[in-house]
């Protein structure tokens, strides 16, 4: 503590300023101290006593903030647990049936056969275009939040349109960060579907509370990172990526644009979508998609786009 005090005794013009504006956001004993050295002492003297005080209370409010971290250290730091045999899965995705949605009505099929195969609970936060405020249920076992009346899903353009929106947003994550503090210590993985601001969301509170995030993306030119880094705020939709565990993709072609966001391709699972409830009653599936059968009765309708992989 010593060459400190020399160093700034010699510094008289910035010391005396420095030391003033100090000590006037000191406890009381240190300002009773400062008036005792104005009344004792020589200038140079008050200056070597008033810095080396004042560095030694620097110090002490250090080391408590030292304690602080250490203590903030050892909340957060993670630690190893048994492995489960039930696992509880929080879904994060922007539209969930009832109401129309392909990727949703999917993501509802797959957990409802996994859980037959030992996921334990499925917690679903979504909205909803739907006239109503928060509500939950529940739909073939699952739990399902919807978090209110979105009708802001689809892009805006008008201006008045954009800032309703964003203030739905703002409302809607306040409870999105309520909802998954209620529920975080029974959550063993996080799954995201989409790069909606929900999405997003969910994953930097699975970050916080350092949940294992599988991401999920299925729109090329909207969930893509190649697609993301045009935006605004591309930089905060972007995180999810790197801080995923797995991120799963429905095409090759979404697959092709993480690549070339330099995504490692370790990270990248290409799972194109699955068939369910073939309503083959007891025949095998196979004697229905026999080589003729498939070039004379399988009719494609929709867009021939890359992401469509057609």
């Amino acid at each position: 503590r010593g060459a400190p005090a020399i160093w700034f005794s010699q510094k008289k013009s910035i010391g005396h300023t420095l030391f003033r504006i100090f000590f006037s956001f000191l406890p009381p004993k240190f300002t009773t101290l400062n008036t005792k050295i104005n009344q004792r002492g020589t200038p140079d003297m008050k200056n070597k006593i008033v810095a080396l005080w004042s560095i030694g209370y620097v110090c002490k409010v250090l080391k408590g903030f030292g304690h602080i971290a250490g203590l903030w250290t050892a909340f957060w730091k993670p630690t190893t647990a048994a492995p489960k045999e039930d696992v509880n899965v929080l879904i994060g995705i922007l539209k969930y049936p009832p109401d129309f949605t392909g990727a949703g009505q999917r993501i509802h099929q797959l957990y409802q056969h996994l859980k037959q195969k030992g996921i334990h609970r499925v917690y679903v936060l979504t909205t909803s275009p739907g006239n109503f405020n928060y509500r939950k249920e529940e739909i073939n076992g699952i739990k399902v939040m919807f978090l209110g009346n979105n009708q802001f899903i689809q892009p805006q353009s008008a201006f008045i349109e954009k800032l309703r929106k964003v203030w739905y947003i703002l409302l809607t994550s306040f409870q999105v960060c309520i909802i998954f503090k209620e529920y975080s210590k029974s959550i063993d993985v996080v799954h995201t579907i989409d790069s909606s601001w929900l999405s997003t969301l969910i994953s930097y509170l699975a970050y916080f509370s350092k949940k294992p995030l599988i991401k999920e993306i299925v729109l090329l030119g909207s969930d893509d990172p190649l697609t993301l880094k045009k935006k605004i705020l591309g930089k905060l939709f972007l995180f999810p990526f790197h801080y995923a565990r797995q991120i799963i993709v429905i095409s090759e072609a979404l697959k092709k644009a993480c690549l070339s966001a330099g995504i490692p391709e370790s990270k990248i699972w290409c799972r194109h979508n699955p068939v369910y409830d073939l309503n083959t009653g007891d025949a095998p599936i196979q004697s229905y998609f026999t080589r003729e059968a498939v070039e004379k009765k399988i009719l494609w309708v929709g867009r021939i786009t890359p992401r469509k992989n057609v």
